[in-house]
């Protein structure tokens, strides 16, 4: 089986998907994410990061000739630990041979991608087989936090999550030994890093409250008092910093509208389509935005009024419709 993927990296848009068919906050599941999962989905070659089981695969296949031959090559073995993982460029060689004897018993045997689940977890991820779930994980990093977040529904730990129930969730998710390795000491330090990090909203005394100043911005790392939470109704950002402000604001505030000054201004390419995609992402939330941009060619599919501006007149507005057909005449 080709584990080369496409290398798409996690999108914001994605992580917020993750979070609100959860329930919770996004620094709760980024603080999930940083102690149980592999940092990335992928390696410098875009292929699926792995982590295969010989004890499991040994388990796996049972009595038998298949069971006798991986035991001879040295992929099965009875007992955990019974020796060292090999490095991650090496996982390949080994999981290619455990799929020459047996695919679905090899692939159930390992854990897949960012979120290092486990093949033969794949019905609570949504899958029917684990080899679906891993043709899935190939396609991103999206894919692969969606599994993670059916993995978590099905093993009903969302409310663990949202009572920050770290203890309750290690010991479901890690295991009987999951105090031993202080899990639940990990979630709840990664959490208070995310939830503290300067990424503070402020609204200054003697200011507009509409504008929100910000120290810093990381997407989802700050949970707002309730009394800060009633400070901001509109952010004016830049490029630079929306895509992650964006998806922040969201989580964290509520229902709000956003004044964007010329998001692509200055970016590459690919990261203009990126900001594009969470801009349309965040439209299809509810939020109100309003968005001054030269680049009007790559917002026509979400934009519903334009309005023309001339030395900081309005010199006229219109349906986009409307726009499209005038255009088409010209």
């Amino acid at each position: 089986m080709d584990l080369v993927g496409t290398g798409r990296r996690l999108k914001s848009a994605e992580l917020l998907a993750a979070a609100n068919k959860l329930g919770v906050d996004a620094a709760t599941l980024r603080a999930v994410l940083e102690v149980e999962t592999a940092g990335a989905g992928f390696d410098a070659r875009k292929r699926l990061k792995l982590l295969f089981e010989p004890h499991i695969f040994y388990r796996q296949l049972g009595p038998g000739p298949k069971r006798d031959e991986a035991v001879k090559k040295g992929l099965a073995y009875a007992k955990a630990g019974s020796r060292p993982y090999p490095p991650l460029y090496k996982r390949y060689d080994q999981i290619a041979a455990a799929i020459a004897i047996d695919e679905t018993a090899a692939l159930n045997s390992a854990s897949w991608g960012l979120p290092q689940i486990m093949g033969f977890n794949h019905k609570a991820a949504g899958f029917q087989s684990a080899k679906a779930m891993v043709a899935s994980m190939l396609e991103g990093e999206g894919q692969q936090i969606e599994a993670f977040a059916n993995l978590l529904s099905d093993w009903k730990l969302s409310d663990a999550l949202r009572n920050r129930d770290w203890r309750r969730f290690a010991l479901k998710y890690n295991g009987p030994n999951a105090l031993k390795h202080r899990y639940d000491k990990k979630l709840t330090a990664a959490f208070e890093k995310f939830s503290s990090l300067a990424a503070r909203a402020v609204a200054r005394p003697g200011t507009n409250k509409s504008f929100v100043f910000f120290e810093w911005i990381l997407a989802g790392v700050v949970t707002l008092s309730q009394t800060e939470r009633n400070l901001p109704t509109i952010a004016n950002v830049g490029a630079r910093d929306f895509k992650d402000l964006a998806c922040w604001l969201i989580v964290q505030i509520g229902p709000i509208s956003l004044n964007v000054t010329t998001p692509s201004l200055g970016l590459a390419p690919n990261l203009v389509q990126t900001m594009l995609d969470t801009i349309e992402s965040i439209k299809k939330s509810g939020i109100t935005i309003m968005l001054v941009e030269q680049n009007t060619s790559q917002l026509e599919k979400f934009i519903d009024r334009v309005y023309v501006l001339e030395e900081g007149k309005n010199a006229g507005e219109s349906s986009i419709e409307a726009l499209r057909q005038q255009a088409t005449r010209v």
